[in-house]
């Protein structure tokens, strides 16, 4: 009697009854994170669990579960933690397959996830968790200029600021008496100030800004200074 053909039914049925329903389980989970906004702006990087990301904020990411070809009556449970450096505990857990986040205080932060799948009969398998997705998001910078020449050129026609990582912003024009020119915020930041006042454009001269801003590092920022409007600069206008 061949001792080893039962011996192999037997391995080969325990495989198919554990081992396999779990490397089979365990393939499907495979996180990943679309960045939605970077600094305020749309985008559409990606990465997966291992990898990283570095950004300003505000930083949106929509994170993926990723769970693909999951067994007939099979049910999952997603549990996604996330950590900022250099705490070890989760300060947040989400249970949805996808789920979304914004991150607009700076550090490094780490996102896993873990997977429980139950069968019909009830049995668990945990899968998790998986590896970091981590994310780091910068600290603030802004810097307010102090002229343009909106003169059509297509050079510093617009007066806007250099910033990364604010939260929040605002900033208004004033001409030499006081009136408001112009106010803008962090939804049109990038818009700026084009030098028009209801639709007509404002004299050669100098107008005042004020700016206050909150970065993702917790840095206020209160800016006062002069906007030196100059339509008839030009580059051909500079003297050696």
């Amino acid at each position: 009697m061949n001792l080893y053909k039962p011996l192999f039914s037997i391995v080969f049925l325990f495989f198919i009854l554990f081992i396999a329903p779990f490397s089979l389980v365990a393939q499907q989970v495979n996180p990943l994170a679309i960045v939605e906004t970077e600094n305020g702006v749309a985008s559409e990087e990606t990465f997966q669990s291992g990898e990283s990301f570095s950004g300003s904020a505000p930083m949106r990411i929509r994170f993926e579960a990723g769970l693909q070809d999951v067994p007939a009556g099979m049910s999952s449970h997603c549990d996604w933690q996330f950590y900022m450096d250099p705490v070890e505990s989760s300060f947040l857990n989400r249970y949805e397959e996808e789920t979304t986040f914004n991150f607009d205080v700076s550090g490094t932060y780490r996102v896993v996830l873990t997977v429980t799948f139950t069968d019909e009969d009830g049995t668990q398998t945990i899968v998790g968790p998986s590896d970091p997705l981590t994310i780091t998001v910068a600290t603030s910078k802004l810097h307010v200029p102090n002229a343009f020449s909106p003169n059509g050129d297509g050079i510093n026609d617009i007066f806007t600021v250099t910033y990364q990582s604010l939260v929040k912003f605002q900033a208004v024009v004033f001409n030499r008496w006081g009136k408001e020119m112009y106010q803008w915020d962090l939804s049109t930041i990038d818009k700026g100030w084009d030098g028009f006042y209801h639709g007509k454009a404002v004299a050669d001269g100098v107008y005042f800004i004020v700016v206050e801003a909150v970065g993702s590092d917790g840095v206020k920022y209160s800016h006062k200074g002069d906007i030196n409007v100059l339509k008839g600069f030009t580059d051909s206008s500079t003297t050696p």
